[in-house]
């Protein structure tokens, strides 16, 4: 808090009048999202951060705004990139709709269940 007085004097005598708790955002692998939405040209996305929101902020939103300015990702962003989610992902409430549903998820997929090969698979797996 002292450090964010520095950078905001005004936080000093501002008072907290609520408290609110939010829904959190969790995606199917646990992992936040950002990039350009394959569906919409020049729509993109920062979300599903649930509580490493303020934590990623600085480097997700580097990385998001040098996207948006240069057409492309900055550099290797595949583990957080939305297009990693296919068309079994859109619009749908299922098992990943809360906390308990995410780690069941990840249980399941360190596990091995689930897993889908992508086309680029066989060549990479040459190499």
């Amino acid at each position: 808090m002292n450090l964010a007085l520095g950078r905001v004097p005004a936080l000093g005598s501002a008072g907290v009048k609520q408290m609110i708790n939010g829904l959190e955002s969790f995606t199917p692998d646990g992992n936040w999202m950002i990039g350009e939405a394959p569906e919409v040209r020049n729509f993109f996305v920062g979300a599903g951060f649930n509580a490493f929101g303020i934590a990623s902020a600085g480097g997700a939103g580097m990385a998001l705004a040098e996207w948006v300015a240069d057409g492309e990702p900055p550099y290797d962003l595949w583990p957080v990139d939305i297009r990693r989610f296919g068309a079994g992902h859109k619009d749908r409430i299922g098992p990943h709709a809360h906390a308990g549903g995410l780690f069941a998820t990840l249980q399941h997929r360190l596990a091995g269940g689930g897993i889908s090969i992508r086309p680029a698979a066989a060549p990479l797996a040459a190499v």
